[in-house]
């Protein structure tokens, strides 16, 4: 929640505002009060659209009590290789009314991470995807000779280097973040089978830490990061305390990921 207890707005767009803890946008003649039953009209102008109906469904069979709203939105942050990078920012970035974060700090962080006793396993991961045909991105594992050098690819903004489940390890470990991600398909690329079967979040092998700050992120067609937020009081939070993050998304992390999680 952004917070702010002067009687001066503290504009998140052009037109939508906090003032005393409300959230409003500004109409010609009287402004709108913006709450649960119509964020997502207004939140739009941020960039915030709903969930898809998929994950709506799904969340609404967890809830105790269904909303006459749903109150999960998606944030597209950018891409060109630097998605999952803004939406990590964008998310830390809740935590200022003047950011402090962006995907070159991030990818700096996340180069950080990289240490003499971890970096030819992971290179030696990336080396196989290679192999396998799996491999994102525009560098090429096999010309990496150094530490340095596989430092200096991930920090180059762009395609080179694209993000993944090993960055979001790393950065989890080093940021102290739990980053849980949601598998987001759409229908103009699959079927609504699949889409219904698939509906889940990915099992990433790490444990939730309940002293540390939750994100959540949408993983696209297994080919872009988008944030997922949750409205809440007067904006969409995209940063999550234990206590914070809703209980249906505790029930679907149980059931996809053999957890029992709770709060």
């Amino acid at each position: 929640m952004i917070k702010t207890h002067s009687k001066s707005k503290l504009y998140v767009t052009s037109n939508l505002y906090i003032l005393e803890n409300k959230c409003y946008y500004e109409e010609k003649k009287n402004d709108t009060l913006v709450n649960g039953k119509n964020w997502h009209h207004y939140w739009v102008d941020y960039g915030w659209e709903k969930i898809n109906d998929s994950w709506v469904r799904r969340l609404n069979k967890h809830t105790e009590k269904k909303p006459k709203n749903n109150l999960y939105g998606v944030l597209d942050c950018g891409s060109n290789g630097d998605c999952l990078f803004h939406c990590i920012a964008e998310a830390l970035n809740q935590e200022f009314n003047i950011p402090q974060w962006d995907a070159n700090n991030i990818r700096k962080v996340a180069s950080n991470c990289i240490t003499r006793e971890n970096y030819k396993n992971i290179l030696e991961i990336y080396r196989l995807q290679k192999i396998n045909e799996e491999f994102d991105g525009l560098w090429n594992p096999n010309k990496i000779n150094n530490q340095n050098e596989l430092k200096n690819i991930i920090e180059k903004p762009g395609n080179t280097f694209w993000g993944d489940h090993i960055i979001i390890q790393l950065l989890e470990e080093y940021m102290e973040l739990n980053i849980v991600v949601l598998k987001v398909y759409t229908d103009d690329l699959f079927d609504n089978s699949f889409i219904k079967n698939e509906t889940k979040i990915y099992p990433m092998g790490s444990s939730l830490d309940k002293e540390k700050k939750t994100i959540f992120l949408c993983y696209e067609n297994e080919v872009h990061f988008t944030l997922m937020g949750y409205f809440k009081d007067n904006s969409m939070m995209t940063l999550f305390t234990w206590d914070n993050i809703p209980k249906e998304l505790f029930s679907i992390y149980n059931e996809d990921c053999s957890s029992e999680y709770f709060r």
